[in-house]
Protein backbone atom coordinates (compact mmCIF):
# COMPACT_ATOMS: atom_id res chain seq x y z
CA UNK A 1 0.00 0.00 0.00
CA UNK A 2 1.59 3.28 -1.12
CA UNK A 3 2.39 6.18 1.73
CA UNK A 4 0.78 9.22 2.50
CA UNK A 5 3.66 10.77 1.22
CA UNK A 6 3.81 8.86 -2.20
CA UNK A 7 -0.13 9.23 -2.77
CA UNK A 8 0.45 13.05 -2.61
CA UNK A 9 3.66 12.50 -4.70
CA UNK A 10 0.97 11.26 -7.49
CA UNK A 11 -1.66 13.98 -6.54
CA UNK A 12 1.03 16.85 -7.73
CA UNK A 13 2.34 15.18 -10.62
CA UNK A 14 -1.57 14.89 -11.95
CA UNK A 15 -1.70 18.36 -11.09
CA UNK A 16 1.60 19.50 -12.81
CA UNK A 17 0.70 17.56 -16.11
CA UNK A 18 -3.26 19.03 -15.89
CA UNK A 19 -5.23 15.86 -14.79
CA UNK A 20 -7.20 16.88 -12.24
CA UNK A 21 -9.41 13.26 -12.76
CA UNK A 22 -6.20 11.86 -11.44
CA UNK A 23 -5.35 14.29 -8.70
CA UNK A 24 -8.75 13.56 -7.05
CA UNK A 25 -8.22 10.00 -6.70
CA UNK A 26 -6.42 11.01 -3.31
CA UNK A 27 -9.59 12.67 -1.76
CA UNK A 28 -12.23 10.75 0.52
CA UNK A 29 -15.57 10.44 -0.79
CA UNK A 30 -17.44 14.15 -0.18
CA UNK A 31 -13.98 16.07 0.85
CA UNK A 32 -13.53 19.20 -1.65
CA UNK A 33 -10.69 18.98 -3.58
CA UNK A 34 -8.56 21.58 -1.93
CA UNK A 35 -6.50 23.64 -2.88
CA UNK A 36 -8.11 25.72 -4.82
CA UNK A 37 -9.32 25.32 -8.66
CA UNK A 38 -6.52 27.45 -10.32
CA UNK A 39 -6.41 28.10 -14.76
CA UNK A 40 -4.41 25.70 -16.37
CA UNK A 41 -1.47 27.99 -16.92
CA UNK A 42 -0.86 28.26 -13.23
CA UNK A 43 0.36 25.04 -11.41
CA UNK A 44 0.92 23.84 -8.12
CA UNK A 45 4.81 22.61 -7.73
CA UNK A 46 5.70 20.59 -4.39
CA UNK A 47 9.37 20.98 -2.92
CA UNK A 48 9.61 19.29 0.26
CA UNK A 49 6.98 16.94 2.17
CA UNK A 50 7.51 17.03 5.89
CA UNK A 51 5.68 14.03 7.67
CA UNK A 52 4.16 15.25 10.81
CA UNK A 53 2.61 12.34 12.36
CA UNK A 54 0.87 9.29 11.05
CA UNK A 55 -2.06 10.87 9.71
CA UNK A 56 -0.57 14.31 8.40
CA UNK A 57 1.82 15.93 5.96
CA UNK A 58 2.65 18.77 5.60
CA UNK A 59 3.61 19.89 2.09
CA UNK A 60 5.78 23.00 1.36
CA UNK A 61 5.71 24.24 -2.39
CA UNK A 62 4.91 27.42 -4.83
CA UNK A 63 2.48 27.97 -7.22
CA UNK A 64 4.26 29.25 -10.36
CA UNK A 65 3.44 30.38 -13.87
CA UNK A 66 6.52 31.08 -15.83
CA UNK A 67 9.10 32.57 -13.90
CA UNK A 68 6.60 33.90 -11.39
CA UNK A 69 5.97 31.93 -8.02
CA UNK A 70 3.63 32.28 -4.65
CA UNK A 71 4.50 30.04 -1.51
CA UNK A 72 2.17 27.84 -0.69
CA UNK A 73 1.83 25.56 2.96
CA UNK A 74 -0.37 22.89 2.32
CA UNK A 75 -1.55 20.30 5.37
CA UNK A 76 -3.05 16.81 4.50
CA UNK A 77 -4.74 14.73 7.08
CA UNK A 78 -5.21 11.09 5.97
CA UNK A 79 -7.72 8.45 7.24
CA UNK A 80 -7.76 4.73 5.83
CA UNK A 81 -5.50 5.78 2.86
CA UNK A 82 -7.21 8.91 1.80
CA UNK A 83 -7.29 12.78 2.37
CA UNK A 84 -10.13 13.56 4.63
CA UNK A 85 -8.95 16.88 5.07
CA UNK A 86 -6.59 19.54 3.60
CA UNK A 87 -5.79 23.31 4.00
CA UNK A 88 -4.05 25.76 2.11
CA UNK A 89 -1.90 29.02 3.07
CA UNK A 90 -0.96 31.01 0.87
CA UNK A 91 -0.60 34.92 0.29
CA UNK A 92 -4.29 35.33 -1.38
CA UNK A 93 -3.56 38.81 -2.92
CA UNK A 94 -0.11 37.30 -4.57
CA UNK A 95 -2.07 34.61 -5.78
CA UNK A 96 -4.97 36.86 -7.36
CA UNK A 97 -2.12 39.02 -9.30
CA UNK A 98 -0.58 35.72 -10.81
CA UNK A 99 -3.62 34.04 -11.88
CA UNK A 100 -4.24 37.86 -13.32
CA UNK A 101 -0.79 37.49 -15.14
CA UNK A 102 -1.24 34.36 -16.22
CA UNK A 103 -4.09 34.79 -18.22
CA UNK A 104 -7.49 34.39 -16.30
CA UNK A 105 -9.96 36.13 -18.57
CA UNK A 106 -12.54 36.65 -16.06
CA UNK A 107 -15.11 34.28 -17.59
CA UNK A 108 -14.78 35.85 -20.67
CA UNK A 109 -14.05 32.53 -22.59
CA UNK A 110 -17.43 31.23 -20.99
CA UNK A 111 -19.52 34.48 -21.99
CA UNK A 112 -18.57 33.50 -25.67
CA UNK A 113 -19.14 30.34 -25.75
CA UNK A 114 -22.68 30.08 -24.06
CA UNK A 115 -24.38 29.51 -26.72
CA UNK A 116 -22.88 25.98 -26.52
CA UNK A 117 -24.90 25.16 -24.03
CA UNK A 118 -27.69 26.46 -25.15
CA UNK A 119 -28.00 24.82 -27.85
CA UNK A 120 -27.19 21.91 -26.49
CA UNK A 121 -30.56 22.33 -24.04
CA UNK A 122 -32.44 23.68 -27.54
CA UNK A 123 -31.59 20.61 -29.55
CA UNK A 124 -32.73 18.52 -26.68
CA UNK A 125 -36.06 20.19 -26.69
CA UNK A 126 -36.62 20.05 -30.45
CA UNK A 127 -35.45 16.38 -30.79
CA UNK A 128 -37.52 15.19 -28.00
CA UNK A 129 -34.92 13.85 -25.16
CA UNK A 130 -37.07 14.71 -22.53
CA UNK A 131 -40.56 13.92 -23.87
CA UNK A 132 -38.89 10.41 -24.78
CA UNK A 133 -37.30 9.65 -21.41
CA UNK A 134 -40.99 10.96 -19.93
CA UNK A 135 -41.93 7.22 -19.18
CA UNK A 136 -38.46 5.87 -17.95
CA UNK A 137 -34.90 5.53 -18.57
CA UNK A 138 -33.46 3.82 -22.18
CA UNK A 139 -30.32 2.87 -22.90
CA UNK A 140 -27.98 5.50 -25.48
CA UNK A 141 -28.87 2.63 -28.53
CA UNK A 142 -32.76 3.04 -27.46
CA UNK A 143 -32.81 6.45 -27.62
CA UNK A 144 -30.81 7.40 -30.65
CA UNK A 145 -33.17 5.42 -32.38
CA UNK A 146 -36.20 6.82 -30.91
CA UNK A 147 -35.33 10.32 -31.75
CA UNK A 148 -33.88 9.28 -35.07
CA UNK A 149 -30.62 10.61 -34.57
CA UNK A 150 -27.36 9.44 -36.69
CA UNK A 151 -24.55 7.50 -34.90
CA UNK A 152 -21.88 10.34 -35.44
CA UNK A 153 -22.62 12.91 -32.56
CA UNK A 154 -25.19 10.86 -30.61
CA UNK A 155 -23.34 9.42 -27.44
CA UNK A 156 -21.40 12.99 -27.32
CA UNK A 157 -25.08 14.45 -27.58
CA UNK A 158 -26.57 12.48 -24.70
CA UNK A 159 -23.38 12.73 -22.49
CA UNK A 160 -22.98 16.49 -22.73
CA UNK A 161 -26.76 16.47 -21.16
CA UNK A 162 -25.25 14.29 -18.78
CA UNK A 163 -22.74 16.11 -17.60
CA UNK A 164 -24.63 19.68 -17.94
CA UNK A 165 -26.69 17.84 -15.32
CA UNK A 166 -29.93 17.86 -17.49
CA UNK A 167 -29.71 14.28 -17.96
CA UNK A 168 -29.21 11.06 -15.44
CA UNK A 169 -26.54 8.46 -16.50
CA UNK A 170 -25.62 5.43 -15.41
CA UNK A 171 -23.92 2.20 -17.06
CA UNK A 172 -25.14 3.46 -20.59
CA UNK A 173 -28.67 4.02 -19.19
CA UNK A 174 -30.21 7.56 -19.15
CA UNK A 175 -33.36 9.41 -17.63
CA UNK A 176 -33.67 12.60 -17.25
CA UNK A 177 -33.25 14.41 -14.50
CA UNK A 178 -35.92 15.47 -11.52
CA UNK A 179 -35.60 19.09 -13.15
CA UNK A 180 -36.25 17.62 -16.59
CA UNK A 181 -39.24 15.51 -15.86
CA UNK A 182 -41.00 18.37 -13.86
CA UNK A 183 -40.61 20.74 -16.67
CA UNK A 184 -39.64 19.45 -19.85
CA UNK A 185 -41.01 15.78 -19.86
CA UNK A 186 -44.72 16.27 -20.22
CA UNK A 187 -45.97 18.59 -22.44
CA UNK A 188 -49.01 18.76 -21.02
CA UNK A 189 -48.00 19.47 -17.40
CA UNK A 190 -48.68 23.02 -15.98
CA UNK A 191 -45.18 23.42 -15.35
CA UNK A 192 -43.60 22.78 -18.99
CA UNK A 193 -41.28 24.56 -20.38
CA UNK A 194 -40.43 23.10 -23.71
CA UNK A 195 -42.39 25.34 -25.79
CA UNK A 196 -40.63 28.64 -24.58
CA UNK A 197 -37.38 26.78 -25.28
CA UNK A 198 -38.35 25.74 -28.86
CA UNK A 199 -39.59 29.63 -29.22
CA UNK A 200 -35.88 30.89 -28.01
CA UNK A 201 -34.39 28.14 -30.33
CA UNK A 202 -36.53 29.01 -33.57
CA UNK A 203 -36.89 32.56 -33.21
CA UNK A 204 -34.60 34.42 -30.34
CA UNK A 205 -31.44 33.00 -30.60
CA UNK A 206 -31.25 34.18 -34.33
CA UNK A 207 -32.45 37.58 -33.88
CA UNK A 208 -30.20 37.61 -30.93
CA UNK A 209 -27.30 36.73 -33.64
CA UNK A 210 -27.89 39.83 -35.23
CA UNK A 211 -27.33 42.26 -32.13
CA UNK A 212 -24.92 44.26 -33.85
CA UNK A 213 -26.72 45.22 -36.39
CA UNK A 214 -29.66 46.40 -34.39
CA UNK A 215 -27.67 48.26 -32.59
CA UNK A 216 -26.22 49.96 -35.33
CA UNK A 217 -29.53 50.50 -37.20
CA UNK A 218 -31.93 50.77 -34.12
CA UNK A 219 -34.16 48.29 -36.19
CA UNK A 220 -35.93 45.08 -34.94
CA UNK A 221 -33.92 41.73 -36.48
CA UNK A 222 -37.19 39.39 -36.14
CA UNK A 223 -40.04 38.29 -38.35
CA UNK A 224 -38.80 40.06 -41.42
CA UNK A 225 -38.89 43.40 -40.74
CA UNK A 226 -42.59 43.16 -40.05
CA UNK A 227 -44.39 44.49 -37.34
CA UNK A 228 -44.10 41.59 -34.81
CA UNK A 229 -47.67 40.96 -33.62
CA UNK A 230 -48.92 41.78 -37.23
CA UNK A 231 -46.75 38.85 -38.19
CA UNK A 232 -47.76 36.48 -35.77
CA UNK A 233 -51.34 37.29 -36.36
CA UNK A 234 -50.89 35.78 -40.18
CA UNK A 235 -49.79 33.07 -39.46
CA UNK A 236 -51.69 30.76 -37.18
CA UNK A 237 -48.93 27.70 -36.52
CA UNK A 238 -46.66 31.02 -35.61
CA UNK A 239 -49.18 32.36 -33.08
CA UNK A 240 -49.81 28.97 -31.69
CA UNK A 241 -46.26 28.38 -31.27
CA UNK A 242 -45.67 31.79 -29.80
CA UNK A 243 -48.71 31.25 -27.08
CA UNK A 244 -46.94 28.09 -25.99
CA UNK A 245 -43.85 30.18 -24.90
CA UNK A 246 -45.90 32.78 -23.60
CA UNK A 247 -47.26 29.72 -21.18
CA UNK A 248 -44.29 28.91 -20.31
CA UNK A 249 -43.35 32.39 -19.34
CA UNK A 250 -45.88 32.82 -17.05
CA UNK A 251 -45.30 29.47 -15.15
CA UNK A 252 -44.49 31.00 -11.86
CA UNK A 253 -46.18 34.34 -12.52
CA UNK A 254 -49.54 32.50 -12.29
CA UNK A 255 -48.53 31.65 -8.67
CA UNK A 256 -47.37 34.68 -7.69
CA UNK A 257 -49.81 36.94 -9.29
CA UNK A 258 -52.47 34.86 -7.77
CA UNK A 259 -51.87 35.40 -4.34
CA UNK A 260 -49.60 38.56 -4.72
CA UNK A 261 -52.75 40.92 -4.76
CA UNK A 262 -56.32 41.51 -2.59
CA UNK A 263 -58.22 39.60 -5.35
CA UNK A 264 -61.23 39.82 -3.15
CA UNK A 265 -61.88 43.14 -3.99
CA UNK A 266 -62.42 43.01 -7.79
CA UNK A 267 -65.27 41.42 -9.26
CA UNK A 268 -64.39 41.46 -12.82
CA UNK A 269 -60.40 41.15 -14.09
CA UNK A 270 -59.33 41.71 -18.05
CA UNK A 271 -55.92 40.32 -19.03
CA UNK A 272 -54.94 42.50 -21.32
CA UNK A 273 -52.56 40.38 -24.05
CA UNK A 274 -54.03 37.43 -22.80
CA UNK A 275 -52.20 34.73 -24.94
CA UNK A 276 -53.60 31.61 -24.57
CA UNK A 277 -55.21 32.39 -21.10
CA UNK A 278 -53.36 30.90 -18.27
CA UNK A 279 -52.63 33.21 -16.18
CA UNK A 280 -56.35 34.52 -16.12
CA UNK A 281 -57.39 30.66 -15.82
CA UNK A 282 -55.12 30.51 -12.86
CA UNK A 283 -56.51 33.68 -11.15
CA UNK A 284 -59.92 32.46 -11.78
CA UNK A 285 -59.07 28.90 -10.32
CA UNK A 286 -57.21 30.51 -7.33
CA UNK A 287 -60.42 33.39 -6.55
CA UNK A 288 -64.18 31.60 -7.19
CA UNK A 289 -65.79 35.00 -6.80
CA UNK A 290 -63.99 36.65 -9.96
CA UNK A 291 -64.91 36.99 -13.81
CA UNK A 292 -62.31 37.17 -16.67
CA UNK A 293 -61.74 38.83 -20.00
CA UNK A 294 -59.17 37.69 -21.93
CA UNK A 295 -58.12 40.68 -24.44
CA UNK A 296 -55.51 39.64 -27.76
CA UNK A 297 -55.45 39.92 -31.40
CA UNK A 298 -58.42 37.38 -33.09
CA UNK A 299 -55.64 34.68 -33.09
CA UNK A 300 -55.59 34.16 -29.81
CA UNK A 301 -59.15 32.53 -29.51
CA UNK A 302 -58.90 28.91 -30.15
CA UNK A 303 -55.81 28.91 -27.81
CA UNK A 304 -57.72 30.65 -24.97
CA UNK A 305 -61.01 28.55 -25.36
CA UNK A 306 -59.13 25.36 -24.71
CA UNK A 307 -57.33 26.89 -22.01
CA UNK A 308 -60.93 27.87 -20.37
CA UNK A 309 -62.25 24.49 -21.22
CA UNK A 310 -59.79 22.39 -19.33
CA UNK A 311 -60.33 24.39 -16.55
CA UNK A 312 -63.79 24.14 -16.61
CA UNK A 313 -64.20 28.08 -16.43
CA UNK A 314 -66.57 28.24 -19.83
CA UNK A 315 -69.41 30.14 -17.64
CA UNK A 316 -66.70 32.85 -15.92
CA UNK A 317 -64.36 33.56 -18.52
CA UNK A 318 -64.96 35.12 -22.29
CA UNK A 319 -62.68 36.29 -24.87
CA UNK A 320 -62.89 39.74 -26.22
CA UNK A 321 -61.10 40.13 -29.59
CA UNK A 322 -59.54 43.77 -30.18
CA UNK A 323 -56.20 45.67 -31.25
CA UNK A 324 -55.45 47.33 -28.20
CA UNK A 325 -53.19 49.87 -30.54
CA UNK A 326 -56.60 50.90 -32.78
CA UNK A 327 -59.44 50.23 -30.18
CA UNK A 328 -60.94 50.84 -26.64
CA UNK A 329 -60.00 48.53 -23.75
CA UNK A 330 -62.09 46.13 -22.19
CA UNK A 331 -63.96 47.51 -18.92
CA UNK A 332 -63.73 45.55 -15.85
CA UNK A 333 -62.52 46.41 -11.90
CA UNK A 334 -58.59 45.99 -12.62
CA UNK A 335 -56.72 45.62 -15.88
CA UNK A 336 -53.85 43.59 -15.88
CA UNK A 337 -51.00 43.99 -18.11
CA UNK A 338 -48.49 41.21 -17.56
CA UNK A 339 -45.25 41.75 -19.73
CA UNK A 340 -46.79 44.17 -22.56
CA UNK A 341 -45.78 47.74 -22.00
CA UNK A 342 -42.52 46.37 -22.15
CA UNK A 343 -42.98 45.66 -25.61
CA UNK A 344 -44.12 48.85 -26.71
CA UNK A 345 -42.58 52.17 -27.22
CA UNK A 346 -42.68 55.13 -24.93
CA UNK A 347 -45.88 56.94 -26.75
CA UNK A 348 -47.56 53.58 -26.79
CA UNK A 349 -46.79 52.73 -23.18
CA UNK A 350 -48.81 56.36 -22.58
CA UNK A 351 -51.72 55.83 -24.63
CA UNK A 352 -52.15 51.80 -23.39
CA UNK A 353 -52.29 54.29 -19.86
CA UNK A 354 -54.51 56.75 -20.69
CA UNK A 355 -56.96 53.54 -22.76
CA UNK A 356 -56.81 51.55 -18.88
CA UNK A 357 -57.52 54.87 -17.08
CA UNK A 358 -60.95 55.25 -19.63
CA UNK A 359 -61.67 51.49 -19.04
CA UNK A 360 -62.00 51.32 -15.27
CA UNK A 361 -64.35 52.29 -12.85
CA UNK A 362 -63.67 54.93 -9.76
CA UNK A 363 -61.26 53.19 -7.45
CA UNK A 364 -60.42 50.13 -10.13
CA UNK A 365 -56.81 49.30 -10.27
CA UNK A 366 -54.26 48.83 -13.25
CA UNK A 367 -51.93 46.05 -12.52
CA UNK A 368 -48.62 46.06 -14.51
CA UNK A 369 -46.28 43.52 -14.61
CA UNK A 370 -42.84 43.80 -15.95
CA UNK A 371 -38.91 43.25 -15.40
CA UNK A 372 -37.41 46.20 -13.69
CA UNK A 373 -34.35 48.45 -13.57
CA UNK A 374 -33.10 50.15 -10.97
CA UNK A 375 -32.42 53.39 -10.45
CA UNK A 376 -28.58 53.09 -10.79
CA UNK A 377 -29.16 50.65 -13.50
CA UNK A 378 -25.93 48.36 -11.96
CA UNK A 379 -25.57 44.88 -11.75
CA UNK A 380 -29.39 44.13 -9.81
CA UNK A 381 -30.36 45.33 -13.53
CA UNK A 382 -28.78 43.10 -15.32
CA UNK A 383 -31.88 41.07 -16.24
CA UNK A 384 -33.94 44.33 -16.71
CA UNK A 385 -31.33 45.74 -19.14
CA UNK A 386 -31.29 42.13 -21.26
CA UNK A 387 -35.12 42.41 -21.50
CA UNK A 388 -34.40 46.18 -23.27
CA UNK A 389 -32.05 44.61 -25.40
CA UNK A 390 -34.00 41.59 -26.39
CA UNK A 391 -37.15 44.19 -27.01
CA UNK A 392 -34.83 46.20 -29.47
CA UNK A 393 -34.03 42.63 -31.31
CA UNK A 394 -37.13 40.76 -31.23
CA UNK A 395 -39.56 43.91 -30.94
CA UNK A 396 -40.03 47.31 -31.59
CA UNK A 397 -40.73 48.50 -28.07
CA UNK A 398 -38.43 49.29 -24.75
CA UNK A 399 -36.23 49.87 -23.50
CA UNK A 400 -36.56 48.57 -20.11
CA UNK A 401 -37.94 50.93 -17.52
CA UNK A 402 -37.67 51.35 -13.52
CA UNK A 403 -40.90 51.76 -11.06
CA UNK A 404 -40.23 55.39 -10.49
CA UNK A 405 -40.66 56.31 -14.16
CA UNK A 406 -43.48 53.57 -14.43
CA UNK A 407 -45.07 55.44 -11.30
CA UNK A 408 -44.53 58.91 -13.77
CA UNK A 409 -46.52 57.87 -16.57
CA UNK A 410 -48.97 56.39 -14.24
CA UNK A 411 -49.40 59.91 -13.09
CA UNK A 412 -49.77 61.60 -16.05
CA UNK A 413 -52.75 59.32 -16.89
CA UNK A 414 -54.63 59.96 -13.15
CA UNK A 415 -53.47 57.28 -11.48
CA UNK A 416 -53.37 57.78 -7.36
CA UNK A 417 -51.70 55.33 -5.05
CA UNK A 418 -48.97 53.96 -7.15
CA UNK A 419 -46.93 50.94 -5.39
CA UNK A 420 -44.74 48.35 -6.25
CA UNK A 421 -43.67 45.03 -5.33
CA UNK A 422 -41.74 41.96 -5.71
CA UNK A 423 -43.50 39.01 -7.73
CA UNK A 424 -41.29 35.83 -8.85
CA UNK A 425 -38.08 35.51 -10.30
CA UNK A 426 -37.01 39.31 -11.66
CA UNK A 427 -40.30 40.39 -12.29
CA UNK A 428 -42.30 43.24 -9.91
CA UNK A 429 -45.98 44.12 -9.77
CA UNK A 430 -46.94 47.82 -9.82
CA UNK A 431 -50.76 48.85 -9.22
CA UNK A 432 -51.96 52.33 -8.77
CA UNK A 433 -55.43 53.02 -8.59
CA UNK A 434 -57.92 55.25 -10.65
Amino acid sequence: MPTNEELLRTHYSALGRGDPDAAADVFADGVPSAPPPLPNDVRPRAREFVPASDERVVVLGDYRAGDEAVPFVHTWRFADGKVVEVTDVHDAARLGALIAGAGDDGGLRDMATGFMVSQVLHAAVDVGVFTALRDGPMDGESLRRRLGLHERGARDFFDALAALGLLERGDGVYANTPVTAAHLGDAEADSYLGGLLAYIGSHWYWSWGRLADALRTGKSQSYGGEFPYDAIQADPELAERFQQAMFATSTALRAAIAGGFAWERVGTVADIGCADGSLLARLLTAHPHLRGIGFDLPAGVSGFRRTVARHGLEDRARFEAGDFRAGPLPRADALLFAHILIDWDAETRHMLLAKAYRALPEGGTILIVDTLLEETRGPDSAAGLLVGLHMLVDQRGGPSYSAEECFDWLGKAGFRDRRVRSLSGFDRLITAVK
